[in-house]
């Protein structure tokens, strides 16, 4: 689930206290009441696609994660609606859907749709750079496990030590140690 609108400007008050409350009980494993509030989102902005697919990944999370189907219907719905595929990736315009893709990469991984996955991981690799650490740290695991399943362990150490540049540089920007 991402919580991205906190920081969008030209969002109502209102509109970041629900968000930031559905994101809170989303963590707390709340999920009926993130529910709620994501719903009471999407009545004050109805033409946001995010709060589509948070509502997908919190129904998918309340389901124990098992309608995996689903989930990847409403991800094809999503994406359908937006006209873009995969195979168009070829900009930062496309940063702002990553999470869409990364999270069919994962369904496509929890299907044993290993091909799909790596094909969707490594577009979103290909601009690693303006994610947040975290995401960026998502998208190199995902892509190790991936490499691994299907014995391709060159590019999976390849990957591992792209990771362990991101532990350093998020480890020097804590605690000005780089453990």
């Amino acid at each position: 689930m991402k919580h991205d609108s906190i920081s969008s400007p030209g969002v109502s008050d209102q509109a970041k206290e629900t968000a930031s409350n559905a994101f809170e009980a989303f963590k707390a494993g709340s999920y009926d009441e993130s529910l709620k509030h994501l719903g009471s989102l999407q009545e004050l902005n109805k033409e946001d696609y995010k709060i589509t697919l948070n509502k997908a990944i919190t129904e998918f999370y309340k389901s124990g994660q098992t309608t995996t189907s689903t989930l990847k219907q409403t991800l094809m719905t999503l994406k359908n609606q937006m006209h873009t595929a995969v195979d168009d990736i070829d900009g930062l315009d496309d940063v702002e859907n990553s999470i869409l893709y990364y999270n069919q990469a994962v369904i496509h991984y929890h299907m044993r749709q290993y091909s799909e996955a790596i094909s969707i991981g490594e577009k979103l690799y290909q601009f690693l750079e303006p994610f947040e650490e975290k995401f960026a740290q998502a998208i190199c695991f995902l892509l190790v496990d991936l490499y691994l399943l299907t014995f391709q362990p060159e590019k999976a150490l390849h990957l591992l030590a792209v990771l362990e540049k991101l532990t350093v540089k998020d480890g020097n920007s804590k605690n000005g140690k780089g453990e």
